[in-house]
């Protein structure tokens, strides 16, 4: 006669771990990769964010501005000779621990101001350096050339060799309807 058993042997009971086991370490595998590339998409987006963001905002204020001056590879001042402007006299854009900031007039009433400077890289990328150069001709526009280094370091999981790196570079004539 047949005998049958009720319930499962020990040897079954550990094939079925074994297989559950290989089976979640995929999944959690899969998981934890896909998260990893989430984090790594959402920081290339803060960097081109910061990369677009800044260069709009340089081009838009030495273009604007009727004279422009390079006080160091750091930081240049803008000033701006139309009456409705002169409010934003001048305007400071410098490089001050890993931040780039803007600073317009000299009016404490007013946010943004030389005495209290505004960011304009947020704090998830650090501005490694910028270089500001005159290249204005003898007689010419002023022409102000720009290199930016930016560095992602929101997230050290991600970033943890600083491998996510972008790099700008521009050149901006100032505004000559004043000159």
């Amino acid at each position: 006669m047949i005998k049958i058993r009720k319930g499962t042997t020990y040897i079954e009971l550990l094939v079925y771990i074994a297989v559950l086991t290989i089976f979640m370490s995929g999944m959690v595998m899969y998981t934890l990769i896909g998260q990893k590339q989430r984090l790594y998409s959402n920081a290339i987006q803060e960097l081109s964010y910061n990369i677009r963001f800044i260069n709009n905002k340089l081009n838009y204020e030495i273009g604007s501005a009727s004279s422009v001056s390079v006080d160091s590879p750091n930081q240049i001042t803008l000033t701006y000779d139309l009456s409705e402007d002169s409010y934003r006299n001048p305007t400071i854009i410098r490089l001050n621990g890993g931040v780039l900031e803007i600073g317009i007039g000299t009016d404490t009433n007013r946010p943004c101001n030389t005495t209290n400077f505004c960011n304009l890289s947020t704090n998830l990328v650090s501005v490694d350096s910028v270089d500001f150069q005159d290249l204005t001709i003898t007689g010419g526009l002023p022409t102000i050339n720009y290199t930016l280094n930016l560095t992602y370091i929101g997230n050290s999981t991600i970033n943890s060799d600083n491998v996510i790196k972008r790099s700008i570079s521009s050149s901006v004539v100032a505004n000559s309807s004043s000159n």
